[in-house]
């Protein structure tokens, strides 16, 4: 029998791969864990950490939690041996990402759950965890430009003031955006400078007024699709003129500067509400209806 004092939480090593990677393979019997195309990546970055729980020796779970802010972070991977389920692993893993963020002032943390996941979503809420919104993930093929949509405009540093100012007009509070694989966060000054400053905003200009804005996010394993991590337009379901709805000639004009980019594909996790999922239906994006994903937040 395991006594708690044969239960180890470290900080992950290269050679833990072979172990951790084999225990990955039962995650999910419809699902294909994507673990192993980014474990090289995960344990090479110094903004996270991978945890490991280990057992006589032998690594049996793990997770990772991610600094994406100064005061935010993200909770990730969360893998547990069959044979090792029900001894309480996860416990002793979320006191480790608990002091892993209290260490550098992490205040809030979010996580992100698959509507497959089902035993999931209860025990991180024991866990203090609310759910804050519902995502799915749609796709488009990539098209070559047309003279009917507009296309999009690289914005630079310098546009800093109108694209703050488009997003302070459409949401009142800083909206979440997927910063780089499935990792949403608050779309910050900073954040949003940084974004500028590394050429991945893109807007939609309108008589001198911005009315669109698409911030390029990326996956953490090889992809060959423009991910978008936040996309805003004007969009009223009763304007006249229709051309007054900027949103779903956005939706187009993003395949038109994915095949520009090189991408055959956009994708992107998209708030899963009526709205939404008409207008990306009516440009053709194309999903898997049971996909949804949950985002959790907890205060630290």
């Amino acid at each position: 029998m395991t006594k708690a004092t044969d239960i180890i939480v470290r900080p992950a090593r290269s050679e833990d791969k072979t172990a951790v990677l084999a225990f990955c393979q039962h995650t999910w019997e419809n699902h294909e864990d994507y673990i192993a195309q980014v474990w090289d990546k995960w344990i090479a970055d110094p903004t996270g950490q991978i945890l490991v729980v280990e057992i006589a020796g032998q690594p049996v779970a793990m997770t990772r939690v991610v600094q994406l802010a100064p005061q935010e972070g993200w909770w990730e991977g969360l893998r547990v041996d069959p044979q090792y389920r029900g001894l309480g692993l996860v416990r002793h893993l979320d006191l480790a990402v608990a002091q892993y963020c209290h260490a550098r002032g992490i205040t809030t943390i979010r996580c992100c759950v698959g509507s497959w996941n089902q035993g999931i979503p209860e025990m991180i809420q024991r866990r203090g965890y609310e759910p804050i919104a519902c995502y799915q993930e749609h796709s488009a093929i990539a098209m070559p430009s047309s003279r009917s949509f507009q296309p999009l405009i690289q914005l630079a540093p310098q546009d800093f003031a109108a694209v703050w100012q488009f997003v302070g007009r459409v949401q009142s509070v800083p909206p979440l955006f997927i910063s780089r694989g499935a990792k949403w966060q608050r779309l910050t000054i900073e954040q949003l400078q940084e974004r500028l400053e590394l050429g991945k905003v893109w807007g939609d200009w309108q008589q001198q007024e911005l009315q669109g804005v698409l911030v390029q996010s990326h996956l953490e394993s090889a992809d060959s699709a423009l991910w978008i991590g936040y996309l805003e337009g004007t969009f009223d379901r009763f304007a006249q003129p229709p051309t007054a709805d900027r949103l779903p000639n956005l939706l187009q004009s993003i395949k038109h500067l994915a095949s520009n980019l090189g991408y055959s594909t956009v994708s992107g996790f998209f708030p899963r509400t009526n709205d939404w999922l008409t207008l990306l239906q009516q440009a053709d994006y194309q999903t898997s209806p049971g996909d949804e994903f949950w985002v959790y937040e907890k205060q630290l």
